[in-house]
């Protein structure tokens, strides 16, 4: 029989699927029992605490192995791609940048594209963060803690990341909060207010990318 597992602040699709023995997480995504799940977030890399995610019990398949030799048995896990975009002040991109992504005890040499973008595609899915070296700087970079951009922890996420905010993703409508939104708002030629309209979340993924 299956379960519901309660998704936690920084798990993601892979990771879930990993901690219960499932090497594919679209698989399980896909799963008939979690059609309410994919109906609620049709962005699989964009979930939220307190989400429910269906996990099927496992089948064990046999295998027939001789006693007299030693066997290797591989499992395909497709590796989890990182992307991020770096901007300057002004918002254009820093295109054909060094960089330094430290994964742990190992670090690789990254490059920006013509359009800021830095991407790897090997991330160990036991990370709880990454740290991103440009020039002098060290960027620490929290991996699956991007919510969905219609909440309020996703909003101060992407405020941050783009400039506008410098607290905590809390998930509180405090003063700081709102002084970033209407900010944001003001730029974009929104109506100020403390609602999170469409309008609003509809131009933040815009501008955000996602």
């Amino acid at each position: 029989m299956g379960f519901f597992h309660t998704v936690k602040s920084g798990e993601y699709l892979a990771k879930i699927a990993r901690a219960h023995g499932i090497t594919d997480w679209k698989a399980l995504y896909e799963h008939p029992g979690n059609a309410s799940f994919r109906e609620a977030r049709p962005n699989p890399n964009l979930i939220a605490p307190g989400d429910q995610v269906y996990i099927p019990a496992i089948i064990q398949a046999p295998h027939t192995c001789s006693l007299d030799a030693r066997h290797t048995f591989e499992l395909p896990i497709e590796p989890q791609s990182l992307q991020l975009q770096l901007r300057k002040t002004d918002g254009t991109p820093m295109a054909h940048v060094d960089c330094v992504l430290h994964m742990g005890e190992e670090a690789v040499s990254v490059t920006s594209d013509s359009n800021g973008i830095v991407r790897h595609d090997a991330l160990p899915l036991d990370l709880e963060y990454v740290e991103l070296e440009l020039g002098e700087q060290r960027l620490k970079l929290a991996i699956g803690h991007l919510d969905p951009c219609e909440t309020l922890t996703g909003v101060q996420g992407r405020l941050r990341n783009l400039g506008y905010y410098f607290g905590h993703a809390h998930g509180v409508l405090d003063d700081p909060t709102q002084t970033a939104i209407d900010r944001f708002k003001g730029e974009h030629g929104l109506p100020e207010g403390p609602e999170m309209t469409p309008e609003f979340t509809d131009a933040l993924r815009q501008e955000y990318g996602f």
